[in-house]
């Protein structure tokens, strides 16, 4: 696979180039999706009209839809709001606010065009609610298409360069295909590695009996320990319907050093 160990030790300039390349795909993706949250709030604005009867339209409709199913002519409302010091209405009419983020961006951002693009006619909390709104509809849609670009970098990595073995499979949480490395020295000092890989990995684990018997893991002697490599059992879980991992273990690959 040249072109993958060109990409993983072709030097610096290679590293950068593809780095680069990553990095622009990610800040195009990012100006793509400002330009479609610019034209959706800009089409709510002139064909729906949010934003034109300025901030809490959302309660002024409440109010006049409350005045028209439930009358009061014993004037409750007054009273509870003389009584609660005014925190009735306004605790609904700003807990509504809150929550009409679409006409908080409208209505600020028709002072700003207004304005000639200028931020200096919104006040402090005009403008938090200007840019937090825009920063929540930019995640929603930032997240997914996030996601998808990291997911098909990893893709092509693995399947068409040879790299990123690790973080593609990693990502994709595949419980079986486990390996491990198991290393042999011998006298000479002559190392041999071994590469034991396990197809199907056990989901179902109960406590072995023999753990606790004399001469497992789990018996432990007068001080209450017992070191592992002597133990006859040292593993306490054994497989449920199952056989042994250490039966199923296959010889992946080998390779010597010295």
């Amino acid at each position: 696979y040249p072109l993958g160990v060109r990409i993983r030790l072709g030097g610096v300039f290679t590293q950068l180039m593809f780095a680069f390349a990553h990095a622009m795909l990610h800040l195009s993706a990012a100006v793509a999706l400002l330009l479609v949250l610019e034209m959706g709030i800009e089409t709510v604005i002139r064909f729906e009209g949010v934003g034109s009867n300025g901030y809490h339209s959302l309660f002024t409709w409440y109010q006049s839809f409350e005045a028209e199913r439930f009358p009061d002519p014993a004037d409750m409302r007054r009273i509870l709001s003389t009584y609660t010091l005014g925190l009735y209405p306004n605790a609904i009419k700003w807990a509504m606010a809150l929550f009409d983020v679409p006409e908080a961006i409208a209505v600020a951002r028709n002072a700003v065009c207004a304005d000639g693009g200028s931020i200096s006619q919104l006040g402090r909390l005009e403008s938090s609610g200007y840019f937090g709104g825009m920063l929540v509809y930019f995640w929603v849609l930032a997240t997914p298409t996030v996601a998808f670009l990291f997911g098909l970098y990893l893709y092509v990595s693995a399947n068409w360069l040879h790299v990123h073995y690790d973080e593609a499979f990693s990502a994709l949480q595949v419980e079986d295909r486990k390996s491990f490395l198991k290393l042999h020295i011998d006298r000479d000092g002559k190392l041999t590695v071994y590469a034991l890989g396990l197809r199907e990995v056990p989901k179902d684990w109960s406590q072995d009996p023999l753990w606790t018997a004399p001469g497992g893991g789990g018996c432990g002697d007068a001080t209450g320990s017992v070191e592992a490599h002597r133990c006859r059992v040292p593993s306490r879980w054994i497989p449920v319907d199952a056989p042994p991992p250490e039966d199923c273990l296959q010889v992946v690959d080998k390779f010597c050093l010295g």
